[in-house]
């Protein structure tokens, strides 16, 4: 099993515009989330913090923060992974 890992976006909804930090630690990124709404003024900014256990897998469970062509290929992903059964 993958470690998870944190990653925290700022995401602009009108512009499409976003940064993502990588963190190991869940705790440093939540101290970061805070800190980033506290200085946020605009409504239109989305900022979260979502465990992972890789961008890429990300990229798949929350792909409205990534535009079409950073998206891997859909079929190619879930035929990789493991079956749960």
């Amino acid at each position: 099993m993958k470690k998870m890992k944190h990653f925290l976006i700022v995401f602009n909804r009108k512009t499409g515009e976003r940064d993502i930090t990588e963190y190991k630690d869940s705790r440093e990124a939540i101290v970061q989330r805070l800190a980033e709404e506290q200085s946020n003024d605009n409504p239109d900014v989305e900022i979260v913090v979502i465990g992972s256990p890789s961008l890429e897998d990300l990229k798949v469970t929350h792909s409205r923060y990534f535009r079409v062509e950073e998206l891997p290929d859909f079929a190619e992903y879930w035929t990789k992974r493991e079956k749960v059964s």
